[in-house]
């Protein structure tokens, strides 16, 4: 507890000298720490398809995943941005246990369902 408390003073004492160390670090790491980063969005964008039943369409069986997003089922995208913003809602959705009202669609279906009132063409 001692040791926290000193380096919480420290950093309140120090802010420009901890954000110079802070800098130099990452130009000096940058590579590796992009990679890094890079590595860890997409474990967290696979664990949240997963939970959702994979990388593969729910209405057309498509599988190419550059073509496949999660929709809102029950078509609440506007109330939901509200409450989360849209870079972090891999984050939310790990974070609230994968809460139901989410699907994985390809993109065709998603506007499919959008312009017809939340019904995708191949089921009309």
């Amino acid at each position: 507890y001692k040791i926290i408390s000193h380096g919480r003073k420290y950093r309140k004492k120090h802010p420009e000298l901890l954000r110079i160390r802070s800098k130099k670090y990452y130009e000096k790491n940058a590579d590796a720490l992009k990679a890094k980063e890079k590595k860890r969005r997409a474990a967290l964008k696979d664990a949240v398809y997963a939970a959702y039943g994979g990388y593969v369409c729910k209405c057309c069986g498509e599988n190419g995943r550059s073509f496949l997003c999660l929709d809102h089922i029950n078509n609440d995208v506007a109330q939901h941005r509200k409450m989360v913003e849209p870079a972090r809602m891999y984050y939310w959705l790990k974070s609230n246990g994968y809460p139901r009202g989410f699907q994985v669609l390809c993109c065709n279906c998603n506007q499919s369902k959008k312009i017809n009132g939340g019904v995708c063409e191949h089921k009309l």
